[in-house]
């Protein structure tokens, strides 16, 4: 019986992933290429998450939700607070460019 209950709680785990925002990076604000026109550049990256589990692709809002956070997160450390993301690649990653605006 432990053993079924094992495969049936195995796929929920599979799929989930999570990404903690930083203190810093919470502090980071998602911006539009149009918004940041008068912000300086302060570096560029590239956010990675896994976009399959095993034999399942993942897809939608919790991929780019944990590709933007790592991107928060990583942006703070260049003294960011804002940054435009790039379109998310279907190997799971996604580029991003950070800003520093008064």
């Amino acid at each position: 019986m432990k053993f079924f209950s094992f495969l049936i709680v195995l796929p929920l785990f599979m799929g989930l992933s999570f990404v903690d925002l930083t203190e810093e990076g919470s502090k980071v604000r998602e911006a539009t290429a149009d918004e940041v026109n008068n912000c300086k550049m302060v570096g560029k990256g590239t956010a990675t998450t896994r976009s399959k589990r095993v034999f399942f692709s993942r897809k939608g809002k919790r991929v780019q939700n944990e590709l933007i956070g790592l991107a928060k997160n990583e942006s703070a450390t260049l003294g960011a607070n804002a940054i435009v993301a790039g379109e998310i690649g279907k190997d799971g990653k996604m580029k991003w460019v950070g800003y520093s605006c008064d």
